[in-house]
């Protein structure tokens, strides 16, 4: 891989990074509000350029589908909660490992970006 690929690679990781740190922030806002069709919609684009900057950066895949999953589980807990059906894992338990999920992702991001081997 050439110098320049790698730095591309390395930007792109850093703002996967700060995105994840925006998206986190967004759905703490969503958690705490549980139905303003907004912050739904807001949440679906930032996760719209997160998937585009976790196209390019491969080594962030598997992370990158474990906060899918993680934050589709969140959803559809709360979307549960709405319903009136409180069967399922609580909404602590779910939001905690979605922030797992994202800090995982984040660091994986920074990994890649100062070029940590591990990655």
């Amino acid at each position: 891989m050439s110098v320049s690929d790698n730095l591309a690679r390395s930007t792109i990781a850093l703002q996967l990074a700060d995105a994840v740190d925006v998206y986190d922030s967004q759905l703490e806002q969503l958690v705490a509000t549980h139905a303003d069709p907004d912050q739904y919609q807001e949440l679906g684009r930032q996760l719209d350029e997160m998937r585009m900057y976790a196209s390019t950066v491969p080594q962030v895949s598997v992370c990158w589908v474990e906060l899918l999953i993680r934050h589709f589980e969140l959803l559809h807990g709360l979307w549960r909660v709405q319903q009136g059906r409180s069967d399922g894992p609580g909404i602590e338990h779910l939001r905690s490992e979605q922030r797992r999920a994202a800090l995982t992702l984040r660091r994986k991001c920074l990994q890649v970006a100062h070029h940590d081997p591990a990655a």
